[in-house]
């Protein structure tokens, strides 16, 4: 999924709906490029939601995104 790497704030949409339907390999590509993006206020309740996902793989990678999000805003801060 080449979407993260463009980071356009403009297929998060996309993105959301594939990591609440899509299958499990989907839903991985679906964090990392989120997390590559950067989700803004409006993706931050659907990640915490996909820590529960059934698949490890999905709940790692999103665990992964937000680390991302959640040490870029640190570093802002400094």
């Amino acid at each position: 999924m080449e979407m993260g790497s463009s980071a356009d704030r403009a297929s998060l949409p996309l993105l959301e709906t594939v990591l609440r339907r899509g299958e499990p390999e989907l839903r991985v590509a679906a964090a990392h490029a989120i997390g590559m993006i950067g989700p803004t206020r409006t993706e931050l309740p659907m990640l915490v939601e996909a820590l529960n996902d059934p698949a490890p793989s999905v709940r790692d990678a999103v665990a992964q995104a937000l680390d991302q999000q959640l040490g870029a805003a640190a570093h802002e801060r400094h």
